[in-house]
């Protein structure tokens, strides 16, 4: 089932609960408190779902720019090793003695 699937599932069902409360009668409050703590676990289940959603959007689009990011390293670093390869090489104080 997919989470749009569920999110208005609930939904449905938070609304057949508020539904449920309008229309209980005065002697079953116990079957309001028993709609109200459905109706508040499916509020929970609910935001849960659209959190996980949102994360998971998030870490997929920072993962695109990671290996964007990565890609760019690898030909920065392929520069600076033509760049190196170019550039004469220094003698050092060792060399110039002997």
């Amino acid at each position: 089932m997919k989470k749009s699937a569920k999110i208005m599932a609930a939904t449905g069902v938070v609304a057949a609960g508020a539904l449920g409360l309008y229309l209980a009668s005065d002697k079953g409050a116990e079957a309001r408190k028993k709609i109200v703590t459905q109706i508040e676990k499916y509020k929970t289940m609910a935001s849960v779902e659209l959190k996980k959603a949102g994360l998971t959007r998030v870490k997929e689009k920072l993962e695109r720019h990671k290996q964007g990011l990565e890609a760019d390293i690898a030909k920065i670093q392929s520069v600076i090793d033509k760049l190196d390869s170019r550039r004469p090489k220094k003698e050092t104080t060792a060399t110039k003695v002997m």
